[in-house]
């Protein structure tokens, strides 16, 4: 044995802490669901409206109700949400149709 062997501590076992359960985390508001939460309004939401709130680009939000409506979302597939959109003093307005 070496000098070292001899002097060294024998390793304390560890002991495990019982393990807590972790309270679930509230859901996130995503810009998505945000986005949602204003076309389902009984008032519907405006292309401004979408946009000063998850503070996109037109295109971007456009992009976003259009991938609502087919059920995507990236590589994913979401529950579509049925998103109409009709024109009224020369503004366009998103509303859910469920």
């Amino acid at each position: 044995m070496s000098a070292n062997a001899k002097t060294r501590k024998p390793k304390a076992a560890t002991i495990r802490k019982a393990a807590v359960p972790k309270a679930k985390p509230e859901p996130r508001q995503t810009k998505r669901k945000l986005g949602i939460d204003l076309v389902r309004r009984p008032s519907g939401a405006t292309l401004m409206e979408l946009i000063e709130a998850t503070g996109w680009q037109p295109h971007t939000v456009r992009a976003a109700i259009s991938s609502l409506k087919h059920g995507k979302s990236g590589n994913r597939s979401i529950e579509p949400v049925d998103i109409r959109s009709r024109r009224e003093s020369g503004r366009t307005i998103y509303e859910a149709a469920d």
